[in-house]
């Protein structure tokens, strides 16, 4: 053999190697995940065109294609998306539970765009083409969460109660599927405020074989608890005082050994105690602010909070002495987080400067201002505090210095309009 010839059956080879650089769909999908990695998006697009070439049966072709639609989805290119996925619907070899499941990613795909009329369309074009097993209960609980989104509340609680009735053989799945349907179904009785409905749908499943085992009945348990918490807090958000305690008074009954008990009393008697604060009703207000101190089980930071709103109320009214002693009381009590110390030492900053006191209250503040872990938002009202006791103390070059410190701490958000002015500053 010559060199010319040599020459000629390598160059022959490496233009094979070239234009057969995959053997196998996998071969391909695999360098498309390794180009993802390098973010060489259109070298991934590439191979898995070239894959979806090499795929000689319906099961290569669904994989390749999958992968390809994740990639526009990544890109969040959702018509290239969406059209890989409809290549697996209109694949006549395609068998109908892999056209279902088709459907499925083309509904996450329209929920991602929020378009949710169009992702129930999807849902109910997966059901279908498979009315049977994991995937229709999946499809239906699915479908029952945009209905939600779409505040079709009734539509989205038949939908979530068909999953009861879907035939599947594998039980264990199917249970979890179902405790999901009823917790759904509280979900869509939560949305319309029907608190009620929402704890006894998940009591009569708690009744029922299927979920009688202790990790059922835990999470039906705790999920009752959370519905009583955001009944009683509405209640407390709109003042309705006595709403409120009906309400904790059925959890006590029901749930006595529940964890926000203390929590929800303290909150709806120190709710009570601003109301007659603000209608000068002094002595209304005291007595609920002391009963408040007084609930069983009530946490460090719980008494913190009360204590907190007891200065604060007692400034209000000018009483010096009684907010100092709910400032001390407040500062004996132990500091676990930053955000603790944070209104400790806002409260002792507050105090000291109603006394004149105003280089001991910015020392506190400036130490305060350096906690580890305390939000943007309260580092810049750190800052702000200093500002304004700079501004009482007639130090006004200190104050536009701190005002300017306050508003430029990334996410602070801080704002005082009343400073602004009198400091001078535009905006």
């Amino acid at each position: 053999m010559n060199i010319k010839t040599i020459c000629l059956a390598v160059t022959s080879f490496a233009c094979v190697v070239l234009f057969a650089a995959f053997e196998t769909p996998q071969q391909a999908i695999n360098a498309s995940r390794k180009a993802i990695q390098s973010k060489n998006y259109a070298e991934a697009h590439k191979n898995l065109t070239e894959g979806y070439k090499l795929a000689v049966n319906p099961t290569e072709r669904i994989l390749v294609l999958n992968q390809h639609a994740n990639l526009y989805a990544m890109q969040r290119d959702w018509k290239n998306a969406e059209k890989m996925i409809m290549m697996i619907i209109n694949d006549k070899a395609a068998v109908p539970a892999q056209k279902a499941s088709a459907w499925l990613t083309i509904a996450r795909f329209r929920e991602n765009q929020r378009k949710y009329e169009d992702a129930v369309e999807a849902y109910q074009a997966s059901l279908e083409l498979h009315k049977e097993g994991n995937q229709a209960q999946e499809a239906l609980n699915k479908c029952g969460l945009a209905l939600i989104r779409l505040k079709d509340y009734t539509a989205a609680i038949e939908c979530f109660k068909q999953v009861f009735s879907v035939p599947n053989k594998d039980l264990k799945r199917s249970n979890m599927m179902k405790l999901a349907a009823y917790n759904n179904i509280a979900t869509a009785y939560i949305a319309m405020k029907q608190y009620q409905n929402a704890i006894k749908t998940l009591d009569d499943a708690a009744k029922l074989p299927d979920f009688k085992d202790a990790k059922s009945q835990e999470a039906i348990r705790n999920t009752i608890v959370r519905i009583y918490d955001i009944q009683i807090s509405e209640a407390i958000r709109f003042k309705r005082f006595d709403d409120a305690e009906a309400s904790l008074n059925l959890l006590k009954k029901n749930y006595p050994a529940s964890n926000i008990i203390a929590k929800k009393e303290i909150a709806i008697l120190t709710g009570r105690a601003a109301l007659a604060a603000r209608k000068r009703d002094y002595a209304a207000a005291e007595s609920y602010y002391k009963k408040a101190l007084t609930v069983k089980g009530a946490e460090a930071n719980q008494l913190r909070s009360v204590y907190n709103d007891m200065a604060n109320f007692y400034f209000r009214f000018n009483k010096k002495a009684e907010a100092e002693k709910a400032m001390q009381a407040m500062i004996a009590l132990p500091c676990k987080t930053a955000e603790e110390q944070y209104q400790t030492n806002f409260l002792r900053s507050r105090f000291l400067s109603l006394n004149k006191n105003f280089d001991e209250a910015i020392k506190i503040m400036e130490e305060t201002a350096k906690l580890k872990g305390l939000t943007p938002a309260r580092v810049a009202s750190c800052y702000g505090n200093i500002c304004s006791l700079y501004f009482n103390k007639n130090d006004y070059e200190r104050a536009r210095e701190y005002y300017k410190k306050a508003k430029s701490v990334p996410n602070g958000n801080w704002k005082y309009e009343y400073l602004r002015k009198k400091l001078g500053f535009q905006n």
